[in-house]
């Protein structure tokens, strides 16, 4: 059975290291490079086509432009884990 709620997941903690252009079989990728800092001291590379490093910048602007915790620092705004999953439990 599909769940239609959406899914909230935490995750780790990673640090963004950078990002550079390469190609994977002769395809232009974007590659971002992440260090977790609980799973593995390893820098892990990502691969991306353009089309989704189109789509990461705007997603990432749109949050950032609508996101009172993220735009301002304010931490009070946040609404933790706990509170969306007790939000969508009371919905059903």
């Amino acid at each position: 059975m599909d769940n239609p709620r959406p899914s909230y997941v935490v995750g780790n903690l990673a640090e963004f290291l950078g990002i550079t252009a390469g190609t994977t079989n002769g395809n232009p990728v974007g590659i971002l490079t992440f260090r977790p800092h609980v799973t593995s001291p390893q820098p892990v590379n990502l691969m991306i086509s353009r089309a989704q490093i189109i789509r990461l910048r705007e997603d990432i602007d749109a949050l950032l432009a609508r996101s009172e915790v993220l735009k301002d620092g304010d931490a009070a705004a946040a609404v933790s884990l706990a509170e969306i999953e007790a939000i969508h439990e009371r919905l059903g």
